[in-house]
């Protein structure tokens, strides 16, 4: 696989700037934006106040939102399937003497 390309700018302080437009402006933009604009991750996109970033550097910063999000998603997934799972043995730990009981009613008498 070969390296990624890097299309950030050289300039530090224009990279705060293209960071913050892209904030600004959220990934359901930015995404609408890359998809209104013709040309290779050469090319140049206008996202808010910023004119002039480059479409490789939009597509990389999306990515990593996408990522973002997804990584939450999956924390939060887990967390809930967790305390799913403590409360599902919570309710057969306070269910089992009820069940005990019931289970020695159903038996024959001697």
């Amino acid at each position: 696989m070969a390296p990624e390309e890097d299309y950030r700018p050289s300039d530090p302080v224009m990279e705060g700037r293209w960071l913050r437009a892209l904030e600004t402006a959220g990934i359901h933009v930015v995404r609408a934006r890359l998809v209104q604009s013709p040309g290779g991750s050469t090319a140049s996109i206008s996202v808010g106040t910023e004119q002039n970033i480059t479409k490789g550097y939009v597509e990389r910063w999306l990515r990593d939102q996408e990522a973002r999000i997804e990584q939450e998603q999956t924390r939060r997934y887990r967390w809930v399937l967790c305390w799913t799972i403590v409360a599902a043995v919570a309710a057969c730990i306070a269910a089992w003497p009820i069940i005990k009981d019931f289970a020695h009613s159903l038996r024959w008498p001697n």
